[in-house]
């Protein structure tokens, strides 16, 4: 690809006259990642679409035309990539590695929608320079990337981050940093946390925790936007932060907002498949919840739990305490029967049995409590009460208009023997 190291004003003016966009490339000589970009610029077909198609400018950020080209688009981390119009408009800013099929693609989607033959469409200057300010201009947050939609980001694992940062110029400029890069402004390093939040790669997370690191007070507005920005988890101190100052949250970003980030990150957490949170966590989380029941709720979770796991005989130790604290639960009870029939000694039989009696005094024409409780009988070897339990399976079945193989075959076991 054929690049001019021209002054941004410079670029500007052989846009109007070629009637072409520009494409930027900041680098540094630090930079490892830039280099990467150098090969990739190398494609044929890439080379050739940019060559008739852009001005492609290259600016080294370190060098005397910097300050001009960082200051117009903020300009913070390398390598960043950036399309702009010939008025100056910045149209699209890519701040990370791209294969040369990717920016090839851009390229013809940026061109398609901005160059000289795109549709006419009314549209405000953004990013002008023009507008840019002589001071540095603040550090925002990172252009969302307008890329089409089969461009993919192509992660090179074997390209790794310099350590080190350039020589300061002047006295009031920004240092550019690499992602990753060590012994960064906290600024810089909040910066690169909501940049990568942007790749969806999971890397957020600990640049959210280097920058917190840094700040001796979480409890200022800057960094609670932060922590509410990154909230993924119960288990962390940002999330212990937030339900600490829960008052402090609401009064910035409004109830609303905070009470259903909590019930999203606690339903996350209670429907996690593993690992599983225990019995004293789901409790806790029922609680800030804001449940009504949070206790009652969190025993529920217990006995799923145990159900899952199959420790049937914790189930069923906890299910009896359950019905001891808290209301009728039929399906509970029916469980408990099942699991107590199924260990056949006397003692359990009998509670299966109380259990099922209670179930059918207010639950007269269900099948499966008969059932169930014939069964029971038989193991007890109470053959008259087995008869007529499975009888009476048999009609409500008959009643119902259903068929019910187990209640059959039970029914012809017991009358025919």
């Amino acid at each position: 690809m054929s690049f001019n190291e021209i002054s941004l004003e410079r670029a500007l003016q052989r846009a109007k006259v070629e009637n072409k966009l520009i494409f930027i490339d900041s680098y540094a000589s630090y930079c490892l990642p830039c280099k990467q970009m150098d090969v990739e610029f190398k494609n044929q077909e890439l080379a050739s679409y940019f060559n008739k198609h852009f001005i492609n400018v290259k600016v080294n950020m370190e060098g005397v035309k910097a300050k001009t080209y960082k200051n117009a688009f903020q300009i913070v981390f390398l390598p960043s990539l950036i399309f702009i119009d010939k008025n100056g408009n910045q149209k699209t800013k890519i701040d990370n590695l791209v294969s040369a099929n990717e920016l090839l693609s851009i390229g013809k989607f940026i061109n398609n929608k901005y160059g000289p033959n795109a549709p006419l469409v009314a549209s405000a200057p953004a990013n002008s320079p023009k507008s840019a300010s002589k001071k540095t201009t603040p550090i925002r947050k990172p252009t969302t990337v307008s890329k089409p939609k089969q461009a993919v980001v192509q992660k090179n694992p074997d390209i790794k981050f310099e350590n080190s940062t350039p020589p300061v110029q002047e006295a009031d400029e920004k240092i550019l940093f690499v992602m990753g890069s060590e012994n960064v402004p906290p600024d810089v390093m909040r910066e690169e946390a909501y940049f990568r939040m942007q790749l969806m790669d999971g890397s957020h997370n600990d640049a959210a925790k280097k920058y917190l690191a840094t700040q001796s007070e979480w409890l200022t507005e800057t960094n609670m936007r932060f922590i509410f920005d990154f909230l993924n988890s119960s288990r962390t101190p940002t999330f212990e932060h937030l339900i600490k100052n829960k008052s402090a949250y609401i009064q910035l970003l409004g109830e609303a907002k905070v009470d259903q980030a909590i019930h999203i990150i606690t339903n996350k957490e209670l429907e996690r498949g593993f690992p599983r949170p225990s019995i004293e966590e789901a409790e806790y989380l029922y609680r800030i919840k804001g449940s009504d029941n949070p206790k009652e709720l969190a025993s529920q979770y217990r006995l799923n739990l145990y159900y899952e796991q199959a420790r049937f005989d914790e189930y069923i130790k906890y299910g009896f305490i359950y019905l001891d604290e808290f209301e009728e639960n039929d399906h509970l009870k029916y469980n408990l029967s099942k699991l107590l029939q199924q260990k056949d000694d006397k003692k359990s039989l009998k509670k299966s049995r109380n259990l099922l009696e209670s179930l059918i005094k207010s639950n007269k024409d269900n099948e499966l409590y008969f059932l169930s409780l014939a069964q029971t009988y038989d193991k007890l070897n109470d053959r008259k009460k087995a008869v007529s339990t499975i009888k009476k399976a048999m009609q409500i079945c008959k009643q119902k208009n259903i068929t019910n193989n187990d209640v059959n075959n039970l029914y012809i076991k017991l009358t025919e023997t």
